[in-house]
């Protein structure tokens, strides 16, 4: 996949993962995003789909992610 959806795809589940340890950085995100801290990462998230990002490419991998994983 592209170097651009790439991180268009995992930009919000970073930002939902690492929330606890980046609560500046987030506010700044989400006073320049114009919503509430806490929607941040679903704001991305709303935002790759709407521009046609590969959203469901994490479901397609989970399979071999959990095959690298377990085994």
């Amino acid at each position: 996949m592209p170097h651009a959806e790439t991180h268009a795809v995992i930009l919000p589940h970073a930002v939902a993962y690492n929330a606890f340890y980046t609560k500046e950085a987030i506010a700044r995100v989400a006073k320049a995003m114009g919503v509430e801290i806490e929607s941040v990462a679903r704001e991305l998230f709303d935002l790759a789909k709407e521009s046609g990002a590969p959203v469901r490419l994490l479901l397609s991998l989970a399979p071999a992610w959990a095959d690298c994983v377990s085994g």
